[in-house]
């Protein structure tokens, strides 16, 4: 196992300090995490194993220290195929872990609890017999009762959509189920996510579509046995990777995926404000429609605690066709949104390898924290762990050659390479300075002022060859790089 970590900086911020780093696991297993925890001195991660080359997947608990160091792993017993898909913390010093496991006694899958305390020493186990193959992504929340409520998906068949329920359980902290509840035959497949009604016994879910075609939620509202009660239209083509959060006792926000144009390639990252009646309130797109802005795919959302603004990420030049072996390179997007539904920030990392964001949490000292995975398609076949801590600015302290070549940006250009047009994509912050393209030779082939968030730049008369970029913002230079023109 290779580790790299970057050099690291304290940024002072209120009472706290920020720890900022860049960190790659690197194993011979291609790994991604689907859910974690913070504590006082770590980060808590449930982190999923692959090998291509044989059956079969296992899960660690992986603890990374504030500044960026890995502290210890675990592998997740016992050692058979096994899934966490969310952990919850319950005390300061102990958390849970729910997911699924393959069965002592059929090829079916049991719904798996597990108590941990923060040095990754196990307290409990329990099993539950589901008599389904496969239980999914899954979130879990703590209720007003202090039960924690689970929902996600279970599976009656080995693979397919269309042969997934709803599925969720209520257990108390000692890991008892209180009640469950499956919930089939109908058009959705899944929760992806739940919240708790604030006027009224009950839940809010979001749920998945039953097929590819329809991988569009639902906002269903469920009583406390999990009966259906109603459902309330989502509009703009919500879907798969979003989550909810009340924003205000009153107002809850959808955050997320969504397609509001025609096709998979233009997907956005959308923030939509209802009141607690349902009505739209605010509606709100941070990415373009020439580029597939994808959300982070477990945890795209978090609030900040500290200034009650909140962070959403995502995954920029997603390709879902062939995720998670995508031969093209993407930049982790990460949007600091202020409590009104404003851009306060955005900044992207990446563009040097293919990268996929699933998780993003506020941190306690006011940054965030983005786990993500990283394909090198021109080194090896895996994808390998990779860790982004960010001040509360977006700011990482540098770049570190030995991990890769990418750095933290307020302004990229796709397609890279290229031929007869590129779009010069410029953070919100960062408008109002001078694009320049120069040749080999430094001499400059185009210039412009970009004054919009998006700016399309037609380079078809130029000729073929390496080209050298710079941004120009109140007179220092931000942003260098090159660009290829490539054949037609």
């Amino acid at each position: 196992m290779k580790i790299i970590i970057a050099l690291i900086l304290l940024f002072p911020f209120r009472l706290f300090s920020q720890n900022s780093f860049e960190l790659l696991i690197d194993k011979p297993e291609a790994q991604r995490a689907w859910s974690m925890i913070e504590t006082g001195n770590s980060y808590i991660l449930s982190v999923q194993s692959l090998n291509y080359n044989t059956p079969g997947y296992g899960t660690y608990l992986t603890k990374i220290s504030k500044t960026g160091k890995l502290v210890d792993e675990i592998q997740i017993e016992p050692k058979k195929n096994n899934f966490l898909s969310t952990m919850i913390k319950i005390e300061p010093d102990k958390f849970i872990t729910l997911g699924c496991i393959e069965s002592d006694t059929s090829d079916k899958y049991d719904f798996f609890v597990t108590q941990y305390d923060s040095s990754l020493n196990e307290l409990w186990q329990k099993k539950y017999y589901t008599g389904k193959y496969q239980i999914g992504v899954g979130q879990s929340i703590i209720n007003s009762e202090g039960n924690i409520i689970y929902s996600g998906s279970v599976r009656s068949t080995y693979s397919g959509l269309t042969t997934s329920y709803i599925f969720f359980c209520e257990l108390n902290a000692n890991g008892d189920t209180l009640k469950t509840k499956y919930i089939s035959g109908a058009p959705f497949a899944g929760s992806a996510d739940i919240i708790e009604k604030n006027d009224s016994p009950g839940y809010y879910s979001l749920d998945i579509g039953a097929s590819y075609s329809m991988q569009m939620y639902q906002f269903a509202e469920y009583d406390k046995q999990f009966n259906f009660v109603n459902n309330h239209p989502i509009q703009h083509g919500f879907g798969n990777a979003a989550c909810i959060a009340y924003d205000t006792d009153t107002t809850y926000l959808i955050v997320g995926r969504n397609s509001p144009f025609s096709s998979a390639e233009t997907y956005n990252l959308g923030v939509l404000q209802c009141d607690t009646l349902h009505n739209e309130l605010k509606y709100e797109l941070y990415g373009n429609a020439d580029t597939a802005h994808y959300s982070g795919l477990s945890d795209c959302f978090s609030f900040n605690r500290l200034t009650l603004d909140f962070y959403l990420s995502g995954t920029s030049n997603f390709d879902i066709y062939s995720y998670p072996f995508q031969k093209v390179p993407s930049w982790i997007l990460v949007n600091n949104i202020s409590k009104n539904i404003e851009l306060n920030w955005q900044k992207y990392f990446g563009g040097d390898a293919n990268y996929v964001n699933y998780i993003c949490h506020a941190t306690d000292d006011g940054g965030v924290l983005l786990i993500n995975t990283r394909y090198d398609y021109n080194d090896n076949f895996d994808y390998d762990l990779h860790i982004l801590k960010l001040n509360s600015q977006g700011n990482l302290p540098v770049s570190v050659p030995e991990i890769s070549d990418a750095k933290m940006s307020e302004l990229i250009i796709y397609p890279n390479p290229g031929t007869a047009q590129i779009t010069v994509r410029t953070a919100s912050q960062a408008l109002g300075g001078e694009f320049v393209l120069c040749d080999i030779s430094g001499k400059t082939v185009f210039q412009t002022s970009i004054k919009e968030r998006f700016t399309s730049v037609s380079t078809n008369a130029l000729p073929e060859g390496v080209y050298v970029y710079k941004y120009v913002l109140n007179g220092t230079v931000k942003e260098t790089g090159k660009w290829v023109k490539a054949k037609k």
